[in-house]
């Protein structure tokens, strides 16, 4: 039987901060366990910026859920008011759907007994704008807690009657067609039901009935369960359990959220939430940031990855990573020359191999291949195991032409730009290892920067893919300069066996070598 497809909200969670830690944590906890979204400013750092930023947030939240304790706030400067009621008269002002949950007096009074450095209780110039504030939010929907535990039944019941009586009017996170309804066969189904057998959805762990979200393409997924692999189940299991041990350890979550969109990009949106519950606990954790957007951007949900990324360019603004993972979206948006000004303000903070291949990428798209070509070389530089940038210097290669690129670097060698032209003969080494032009060129590059082993290196490879006048030629050179004259003759000669090449030069080498050998084998006899 087809299960009735539920709206995913997302829901904005104001409150003062220091005071109300362990009461915003319940409340994201009923969020999340009501299979929605939490979002909230505990998230994000002050700056010039944060009131937009407050904004920007609540427009995209479907719910505006104030927390309020025995303090007033954070004061914003041109307005003189607190972030916190600047917030919930902006969720009013937009129509959202709001609720507050209200910290009885003696629930405040028994916090503050227990903390000597007064953090529970507003004193002072803001304390007449704190009670003008509470009355008014007294004014409209509102619920005394007197204990922690009430919090989380508030937040659920609030929710339950908001999706009953408003649920056509919110968006939510499920944005389905009728295409997509009609491919749903089982949109909620859960991992633990593949070890529990078929149970009802009460009896379940509340942290179970997380939804996933609906992808666009799911017709084949009525038993997504049934196609992971056992390893993959006993590896979930074995994090859930140590999540039920450490709930309020938030590398966990991104170890699970990670593990999920690794078994199946259908659970990307249940990582998601995992990726905001470990931010949630731990703020600065700029990881999780980083892999939920690179995620959220493989799945193409490129406005919740623009989003974020956004986010963490203002929050770790000296951090490479941060305009590495906004450059990463852009570019796959194709908004190429906005990735390429990112990527230049990554590579200036971090030489990663990453930035350079996303730039790469942007000039590839731009048609600009030499440039992409550099890049990608640049980043296989910095780290020889990165496939990926492997791949897209033999794409470039490709499109350019292996002779074009050999030609471009010898044009960057007689114009004295040794570097860039090693660069480019890098490039068509990692295309075309094998190739005998590249190798004698590479060879080539070593030698007349006078690194005489190098080049013999290079050019033994050539002489293995085909004996020839010119590989043995240039072998002879190479031990020529190295003082092996022996080796040189023996050379020069088998490349008298092969009909190219320019014999005559050859002859005169050998007669010169010959001649050496001769007067050097004289006056080891006279010594004897």
């Amino acid at each position: 039987m087809q299960k009735q497809i539920q709206k995913k909200l997302q829901v904005f969670v104001s409150s003062t901060y220091v005071d109300l830690i362990e009461e915003r944590q319940k409340a994201v906890e009923a969020i999340l366990n009501a299979g929605h979204i939490p979002a909230g400013m505990e998230l994000f750092k002050a700056g010039k910026s944060q009131m937009e930023t407050i904004k920007k947030w609540i427009n995209e939240s479907d719910v505006y859920c104030l927390i309020l304790g025995g303090r007033y706030g954070s004061i914003e400067k041109e307005s003189g008011f607190s972030y916190t009621q600047l917030e919930y008269e902006y969720a009013l002002l937009q129509g959202k759907p709001v609720f507050a949950i209200v910290l009885s007096d003696s629930m405040i009074y028994q916090k503050a007994a227990n903390d000597p450095k007064g953090n529970y209780i507003e004193e002072g110039e803001n304390q007449s704008k704190y009670m003008q504030f509470k009355n008014q939010v007294g004014e409209r929907i509102y619920k005394v807690v007197s204990n922690i535990e009430e919090i989380a039944n508030c937040v659920s019941l609030q929710l339950y009657d908001i999706l009953i009586e408003q649920s056509a009017e919110l968006t939510g996170w499920v944005r389905g067609t009728q295409d997509v309804v009609k491919a749903i066969k089982e949109v909620d189904s859960d991992f633990h039901e593949s070890k529990k057998g078929n149970v009802n959805q009460e009896e379940t762990n509340p942290e179970e009935k997380i939804k996933i979200r609906i992808p666009e393409k799911i017709a084949d997924t009525e038993h997504r369960e049934e196609r992971l692999k056992k390893d993959e189940l006993k590896k979930l299991e074995e994090i859930d359990e140590r999540i039920s041990r450490f709930p309020q350890d938030p590398q966990l979550y991104v170890e699970r959220a990670e593990l999920l969109v690794s078994m199946d990009n259908g659970y990307l949106q249940k990582a998601v939430v995992d990726y905001l519950y470990a931010i949630f606990l731990d703020p600065e954790y700029s990881e999780a940031y980083y892999d939920m957007i690179q995620r959220l951007t493989k799945g193409k949900d490129y406005v919740r990855a623009l989003r974020y990324a956004e986010e963490v360019c203002r929050i770790f603004p000296n951090d490479g990573n941060s305009y590495g993972c906004r450059a990463y979206v852009k570019c796959a948006k194709r908004l190429y020359s906005d990735s390429i000004d990112d990527c230049n303000k990554a590579i200036e903070l971090l030489a990663n191999r990453w930035f350079y291949n996303t730039r790469g990428r942007c000039y590839l798209g731009m048609d600009r291949l030499n440039e992409a070509l550099e890049d990608f070389v640049t980043s296989h530089r910095l780290d020889n195991d990165y496939v990926h940038a492997v791949k897209n210097v033999k794409f470039v290669v490709g499109k350019i032409g292996i002779l074009n690129i050999i030609d471009t670097a010898t044009d960057l060698k007689k114009a004295g730009n040794f570097q860039k032209s090693k660069l480019y003969l890098e490039g068509a080494m990692l295309a075309e290892p094998d190739n005998e032009k590249v190798l004698q060129e590479f060879g080539g590059w070593y030698y007349d920067r006078g690194r005489f082993s190098e080049a013999l290196e290079y050019w033994e490879k050539a002489l293995e893919i085909k004996k020839s006048c010119r590989n043995y030629q240039l072998c002879a050179v190479a031990y020529q300069c190295l003082g092996e004259y022996a080796n040189a003759i023996e050379d020069y000669r088998l490349a008298l066996q092969y009909p190219d090449g320019n014999h005559k030069e050859i002859n005169e080498q050998l007669q010169i070598l010959t001649r050496r050998e001769s007067k050097i084998l004289e006056l080891k006899s006279t010594e004897t």
